[in-house]
């Protein structure tokens, strides 16, 4: 009793009559590759067909190949198909030699560097099918497409891509990347230099796990919850430049950053993540504070200009206390030594000392 086909082997002879039936219609026209309907779309398809022998020689190629690589088909049949491949694409067409005598229908793709007339050369992608067995080819049926043009195209893209990455990583810019639950998906080298922490040690973790503290401009502590990226999780609404000082266990000095944090939707509502950009500004804050200095300062003297009719103990007094104020000082006090510097005389306390005083 004969085995009723399966679906998938009618399609596979489906797809071989399909085969048949083309190659047919080119083998009829072969003599006259010029002529009739075929003729005309095989000189104006946008692929070309090329039939080697089992040893790889060429014993037909439609007329299209010299629109796409130059040659002229009698230039060509009769030579080695490898002799137009690129030495280091060879290896490349070693499956295409191995079993040549193979029977199979199955079709298989690669890609390749295929030399042109003017002896540059091409991207062409090759889909060939050993049809050595089929009577009507007799040989190994080779598509070939010039992919010149998408190959071009896909190297400037990876040229785009890593010219950008390569920018991101050297921005003096730190950027980090948040998952909706405040775990880092990312962040440049910049970040690593800010934050003093590793690209490393920070994929992958949650904002609360990292191995800073952070404080207000006030430098009264910010809480977990009051992050800046966990403020924009929670409002789903951006962050702009807002100021927060880091504090390091490497170092003894505040880190000042301002920082923006943009969210980012999938679907329009959805949160996806929080794009984090913050820049170093301590220098800044340091100028800032000094050029406030320099302007305090000079409003002390002037007041002090002004004090010519005051009495000796409130002008002293009054440098006193604001010695401590620019100074930043906890307490102060004036005092005289004697000429031998063996004895110390207190003139005067700072209010600030006077209050310690009471306290303890």
């Amino acid at each position: 009793m004969t085995k009723k086909p399966t679906y998938e082997e009618l399609e596979n002879q489906l797809a071989k009559l399909k085969k048949q039936i083309e190659f047919q219609k080119l083998s009829e026209n072969l003599n006259k590759p010029g002529e009739g309907r075929f003729g005309k779309l095989m000189k104006n398809n946008g692929d070309v067909i090329v039939i080697t022998d089992s040893e790889g020689i060429i014993t037909y190629t439609s007329l299209n190949i010299e629109k796409h690589f130059g040659w002229k088909p009698e230039d060509i049949i009769g030579k080695s198909i490898f002799d137009n491949i690129l030495d280091a694409d060879l290896d490349i067409l070693q499956k295409f030699t191995e079993t040549p005598h193979k029977d199979s229908d199955g079709a298989e793709t690669i890609q390749v560097h295929f030399k042109c007339f003017d002896n540059c050369y091409k991207w062409a992608e090759i889909t060939y099918a050993n049809l050595l067995h089929d009577a009507d080819i007799n040989g190994i049926l080779l598509n070939c497409r010039d992919i010149s043009i998408e190959m071009q195209m896909a190297e400037n893209l990876e040229k785009s891509k890593q010219e950008y990455w390569s920018t991101i990583e050297n921005l003096h810019v730190g950027i980090v990347v948040y998952d909706n639950d405040s775990r880092v998906l990312y962040s440049n080298q910049e970040a690593s230099n800010i934050l003093g922490i590793t690209t490393g040690l920070m994929s992958g973790k949650d904002l609360d796990d990292q191995q800073f503290r952070a404080v207000h401009e006030d430098l009264s502590p910010i809480k977990s919850e009051d992050y800046p990226v966990k403020k924009v999780i929670t409002t789903k609404k951006p962050l702009i430049n807002h100021v927060i000082g880091l504090i390091r266990p490497d170092k003894e000095a505040i880190t000042w950053v301002n920082i923006n944090a943009i969210p980012v939707f999938h679907a329009g509502s959805i949160l996806e993540k929080v794009n984090v950009f913050f820049i170093d500004i301590t220098e800044q804050k340091q100028s800032e504070k000094a050029l406030i200095l320099y302007s305090e300062r000079n409003k002390a003297l002037l007041k002090l200009n002004e004090m010519k009719g005051f009495k000796l103990h409130e002008i002293m007094d009054y440098v006193l206390e604001e010695a401590v104020r620019l100074t930043q000082s906890k307490i102060g006090y004036l005092a005289f030594l004697n000429e031998d510097e063996s004895m110390l005389t207190m003139y005067s306390w700072s209010k600030n000392s006077n209050d310690g005083m009471r306290h303890h």
